[in-house]
C-alpha cells in the first residue's frame, strides 16, 4: 500500500523552510514567494523550529524595536515615533 501524500499544510511549511533557508526575510516576502496569505506564513513561522527572527527596526532613529511578540511588526517606533518601521525578518538556523 503505497504513503499517504504529505498534506497540504506539511508541504506548504517545507515551502517556507526552504525559503528561509536562504537568509533572513519579511513575512511578506516569505508569502509572495511561497503564493500564501502572510497570516499563514505566521502560523507556519510560529511552528517551524529553530526560526530565528531578526526584531523590526526603525529607518529614522535606527533603533530596534521589542514589540513583545517578535513576529509582529509595531506600527511606530518607540523611540522617535516614527512610522517608518522595518518589519521582523526571519530565517531557520
Amino acid at each position: 500500500m503505497p504513503a499517504d501524500p504529505p498534506s497540504r499544510t506539511s508541504r506548504d511549511r517545507d515551502r517556507v523552510v526552504e525559503v528561509l533557508k536562504e537568509g533572513f526575510v519579511s513575512a511578506r516576502v516569505l508569502a509572495q514567494r511561497t503564493h500564501l496569505p502572510e497570516a499563514k506564513i505566521l502560523e507556519h513561522l510560529r511552528a517551524i523550529p529553530g526560526v530565528e527572527a531578526a526584531r523590526a527596526s526603525c529607518r529614522r532613529c535606527g533603533a530596534t524595536l521589542d514589540h513583545g511578540d517578535p513576529l509582529a511588526a509595531p506600527s511606530r517606533c518607540s523611540e522617535c515615533h516614527s512610522d517608518q518601521v522595518d518589519p521582523p525578518r526571519f530565517r531557520v538556523v
